[in-house]
């Protein structure tokens, strides 16, 4: 991740990085692209990519809650019905279960789980 925000802030291009002969190390996760055949997918994926990093977090003594996560979306009216139905569906008691909050739909009322 540090190779792409150093490439980011110098402004380098994929020609320029490639000429470095530098690589990005096997183990970092912190970025990765992923194809999804509609919305309502892209939010399954999603809440699995999350669950499986925070049993990784557990099992390695750390610390990560559900508030230490942001998700960005670029229209949120088209994600929200997914959300909903996705990270709504399991109860409170469900050890799956991730407490959500949708922002910036305007006058539209989403709950704070």
């Amino acid at each position: 991740m540090q190779q792409l925000q150093d490439d980011i802030l110098e402004l380098r291009s994929l020609n320029e990085r490639q000429a470095m002969h530098s690589q990005v190390e096997e183990r970092d996760r912190s970025l990765g692209f992923m194809v999804a055949h509609s919305p309502q997918r892209e939010v399954e994926i999603l809440q699995d990519q999350l669950l499986a990093e925070f049993e990784a977090a557990q099992q390695a003594g750390h610390v990560l809650n559900p508030r230490d996560i942001l998700v960005m979306v670029p229209d949120i009216q088209v994600y929200a019905a997914h959300i909903d139905a996705v990270f709504g569906k399991l109860d409170r008691d469900d050890p799956r279960y991730l407490p959500f909050h949708i922002a910036d739909q305007g006058n539209a009322t989403k709950r704070l789980c």
